[in-house]
């Protein structure tokens, strides 16, 4: 969605994305009434039941791993949407670049963030163990903030180390995105629905409510940006790689688990 933002602003004024926004609301709003089912399939639809659904969140809550997942892909979120929403400012008020061309440049970071996703894709596609591809592109993203401990620590900032910044980081946080969402869910192939909902929930409001007082701070060129993004990424590696240490993962069922956005 940032990527596609990015793209549309080149072609019209930013309010433009709203009117594009609304509309394909509105569509969706149609489309779901009239067309989309309530599952996938059809034989497990089940009727809703609150107080049920409730005891699962309870349930859910009460297990360590899927709570330290939650808290991982919560930070990973974090990662995630403090790019779109406070890169563009850096960019355009700081070192005065025009808002199309700050568009382009959000759009490369939104792609490096694709190209990590695709390259899990790929590497799992190939046989390649998920807990390798997990542990590794966990160890790679601690690695990774080094760059942002240098940057911060020597004050040393430009939009060019920036970007680089960002996009190393976005990569690995995308090639660890849909394992961490199947290592969630492997555990709720029952309740994948209510699962599903639980995390979403949690992880916006959580996220929002993290990023909302930072938007207040000094951007200092954008260190601060490269400080949320580094303590973010410091967490989701150390939460996953002692998750791996404290419960590991059956192999086999996440394999077979859908995840990732």
């Amino acid at each position: 969605a940032p990527l596609i933002g990015s793209l549309l602003m080149i072609f019209m004024p930013w309010q433009g994305i709203y009117y594009v926004v609304t509309g394909l609301l509105i569509f969706i709003l149609i489309s779901y009434l009239k067309k989309i089912p309530e599952t996938i399939d059809p034989e497990k639809k089940q009727p809703l039941n609150t107080l049920r659904i409730l005891r699962n969140y309870i349930s859910i809550l009460k297990t360590p791993p899927s709570v330290a997942l939650i808290f991982a892909i919560t930070a990973l979120e974090i990662v995630a949407i403090s790019i779109p929403s406070l890169l563009p400012a850096v960019l355009i008020v700081d070192y005065h670049i025009s808002p199309t061309y700050s568009s382009i440049l959000l759009g490369s970071s939104i792609v490096a963030i694709m190209c990590g996703m695709l390259s899990n894709q790929y590497l799992v596609g190939r046989g390649v163990a998920i807990n390798l591809v997990w542990r590794y592109f966990s160890l790679f993203l601690l690695l990774s903030i080094v760059f942002n401990l240098f940057l911060v620590l020597t004050q040393t900032i430009n939009p060019v180390l920036l970007l680089l910044n960002i996009a190393v980081n976005g990569f690995f946080v995308g090639a660890l995105n849909s394992t961490m969402y199947s290592v969630y869910l492997m555990r709720y192939g029952h309740i994948t629905g209510t699962a599903l909902s639980l995390l979403l929930s949690l992880m916006l409001i959580l996220s929002g409510i993290i990023l909302a007082p930072v938007a207040h701070f000094s951007r200092f060129g954008g260190l601060t940006l490269v400080s949320v993004i580094g303590i973010a990424a410091f967490l989701v590696a150390l939460i996953n790689l002692s998750y791996q240490r404290i419960w590991g993962i059956d192999e086999e069922q996440a394999a077979n688990t859908p995840g990732g956005h």
